[in-house]
């Protein structure tokens, strides 16, 4: 994109963030929805808030960004449940947030030369930062609505069952050979996606498509969530302790499941990919297949997320960005991997803990839809519309993590 259409871009999602906040009521804003999640209120002052830092304070040495916003709008300096009582009202709020990204815009719109001279105003750097940003922040905020609607009496009659189907085995080869993964596009890429790797594969294969919502009712049906042999010893901990018996977005009216989104209750498509399930979910999944259907899925498995990325550069995989999916390894940094543009935004999470997953999401913006961009959660979350694609063989990445 050139400057015009990145400013374009970044007024769009300038208008979604307010969107997204503006027709509700103020309690509703500042409340903790769910406990992963900030109140959505806080991610619109979070979004202004870092423009205004960026831009001013760390581009042109300024302080303009005050101790008190940056100690409510900084995620580091205030948990997650005080942050609602902490956001000014509502109309306030987003009138301010408004003046802030006009003001925004008309800065970037005409730069001072101290800024163009800056090294992260190289290439865009920084106007690809803040969108990139702020894409991220839309569609937590629409986990966070999710939410809102997933906690309330939601009396919805599904129109028509989801009726389970049994899995077959699909899938397509993946070649052997050494492939480049990564990005050397250093103005939008981040800083886990780089520099490029060489990685060498082994002969694989891969599902064309995602896990769907009636393949994952099957897996309901057939006690999926009450067998232990399925289950990983950290799983079923989690599992007797959430009690969970269906994805997060699933609900049931009198036996009939339908999902809850952002936007209302509908009826659960049967071919669509299914969203809700956590790390830990993904993998009893593959194990109920692997024990249930051995003649079929004995090699069936979580891809790592080389595989995936070079089966998408290959296009050899149908429906990305339905859901993210979850891969079989952790986070990771690449080796050469220097943290960029400061230290703490990916090595944080490089903790053995966290999990890669490939891919989007609908409510992922284009910007953030590139095969290479890599999201991370820890095994339990399932807040974050993610799904699962199946791979079948021996791992066919050597020497990765």
């Amino acid at each position: 994109m050139n400057r015009t259409e990145i400013l374009n871009e970044l007024a769009s999602i300038q208008a979604l963030l307010v969107a997204l906040v503006e027709n509700l009521d103020d309690a509703s804003y500042r409340q903790q929805h769910h406990v992963d999640l900030s109140p959505i209120g806080w991610h619109l002052g979070h979004s202004v808030t870092i423009e205004r830092f960026w831009l001013e304070n760390i581009m042109l040495g300024k302080d303009t960004v005050d101790d008190d916003q940056q100690y409510l709008y900084f995620p580091e300096n205030m948990p997650k449940p005080e942050r609602g009582g902490h956001l000014p009202p509502i109309k306030e709020h987003i009138e301010w947030a408004r003046q802030q990204q006009q003001k925004t815009m008309a800065f970037l719109s005409a730069p001072p030369q101290d800024y163009l001279q800056h090294k992260f105003a190289t290439d865009h750097y920084m106007e690809y930062f803040l969108l990139q940003h702020h894409c991220q922040h839309a569609e937590t905020m629409h986990m966070v609505l999710t939410q809102r609607r997933f906690n309330q009496r939601n009396h919805y009659a599904p129109q028509n069952e989801l009726v389970s189907k049994e899995p077959q085995r699909n899938s397509v080869s993946l070649p052997a050979g050494d492939f480049t993964i990564g990005s050397d596009v250093s103005a939008i890429a981040y800083d886990n996606e780089v520099p490029p790797q060489r990685v060498q594969l082994h002969a694989g294969a891969i599902a064309p498509t995602p896990v769907s919502n009636a393949e994952y009712l099957c897996f309901i049906q057939e006690n999926g969530y009450k067998e232990r042999s399925y289950w990983s010893d950290e799983g079923w901990a989690w599992r007797e302790e959430s009690g969970v018996s269906a994805p997060d977005s699933w609900q049931a009216h009198d036996g009939q499941w339908f999902i809850v989104e952002a936007q209302g209750c509908c009826d659960l498509p049967a071919n669509a990919s299914v969203y809700g399930i956590n790390h830990f979910e993904a993998e009893a999944f593959v194990n109920w297949l692997r024990a249930t259907r051995a003649d079929d899925f004995a090699d069936v498995r979580l891809p790592h997320e080389y595989e995936w990325e070079v089966a998408a550069q290959l296009n050899m995989l149908d429906d990305i960005g339905k859901v993210w999916e979850w891969c079989a390894n952790t986070f990771h940094p690449y080796p050469d991997y220097r943290a960029f543009p400061y230290d703490r935004y990916s090595s944080t999470w490089f903790d053995g803990s966290h999990y890669s997953l490939r891919g989007a999401s609908r409510y992922t913006q284009a910007v953030i839809k590139r095969n290479s961009f890599r999201n991370f959660y820890e095994a339990d979350k399932r807040h974050i519309f993610a799904g699962l694609r199946l791979a079948y063989g021996e791992p066919s990445v050597q020497h990765a993590p």
